[in-house]
């Protein structure tokens, strides 16, 4: 049940967070399932380059291309737009956790086995 809320709150972030990007750059709204599913592709695509990579640097540049490109395939805008568009909802992403983490809320604890 635990990892079930894990990834939910997560999906939660990162859906608030790429939609408050698209408002903040005038991108027409994007429906939170078109959201689910380009976070769900980038995922799974840096994955498998992570895999042929490696872990470190090269592996972060990799997939913050990789999320701009699916952004900009699933958004229908162009690369430019897709490439701020990864940008701040990354940016609003690591604002979020330093805010939960400020909070005092952490996955320590949970029972993920």
């Amino acid at each position: 049940m635990d990892v079930v809320l894990l990834i939910l709150v997560l999906l939660g972030f990162t859906v608030l967070s790429i939609k408050l990007a698209a408002h903040f750059l005038d991108v027409d709204s994007p429906g939170a399932v078109r959201c689910v599913f380009a976070t769900v592709l980038a995922v799974i695509i840096s994955s498998v380059l992570s895999v042929l990579i490696g872990t470190g640097g090269p592996s972060m540049v990799v997939s913050f291309f990789v999320t701009a490109v699916m952004y900009t395939l699933v958004f229908s805008v162009n690369t430019i737009v897709g490439f701020v568009l990864a940008a701040v909802a990354t940016g609003i992403q690591v604002a979020f956790f330093f805010v939960a983490l400020a909070l005092g809320l952490s996955v320590v604890g949970l029972n993920l086995a």
